[in-house]
């Protein structure tokens, strides 16, 4: 858990899934909200360690961060209604490019209750849960095709020790 001056870097550069909490520091209600759910989020984004980047921005550069989302447009045209919000993106917010294929929001909703934002943080861990899981089945199937590489291209055959490995088969596949 970060509180940022900037969302535009890279907290966890190894991090697989990016949240960033979105609200109108020019809404007493909404900063209100803020400061309620804030050790919820600290929490929820301490549980991950560095394998997810929750951020908030800090009351001082609240707007700096906000005419920093409003210059991502494939972004604010999704959230400038809706907030405040979680953005959770597998790509830093910097880097996203289509809404759509790389985002998802959880709108707080117009209400601002406490049950409500037990209930948003909640789905957003299921959605950080899955988006880790497909990320790490993504990365095992890299692996094991490495691997799986590897044992075609070892063959027993006559050679150093009773066998070799052919290379052509090893990097040409």
């Amino acid at each position: 858990m970060w509180i940022t001056q900037t969302y535009l870097g890279t907290v966890e550069p190894n991090a697989s899934v990016f949240i960033y909490y979105l609200y109108a520091d020019y809404i007493d209600e909404q900063v209100e909200f803020t400061n309620a759910v804030q050790r919820s989020l600290e929490k929820f984004g301490e549980s991950y360690g560095s394998s997810v980047s929750l951020l908030m921005p800090n009351p001082n550069y609240a707007d700096k961060i906000e005419s920093e989302v409003r210059e991502i447009r494939p972004v604010w045209e999704h959230v400038y209604d809706a907030l405040p919000g979680l953005l959770i993106a597998t790509t830093p917010l910097n880097k996203i490019e289509e809404f759509a294929k790389e985002c998802y929001y959880l709108p707080f909703g117009v209400e601002l209750s406490p049950y409500l934002a037990a209930k948003i943080i909640s789905d957003a861990r299921k959605i950080t849960d899955n988006t880790l899981t497909l990320k790490l089945r993504e990365h095992n199937k890299e692996v094991k095709s490495k691997f799986r590489r590897l044992g075609d291209s070892i063959e027993l055959k006559p050679g150093l020790f009773g066998f070799r490995i052919d290379l052509r088969k090893l990097f040409l596949k």
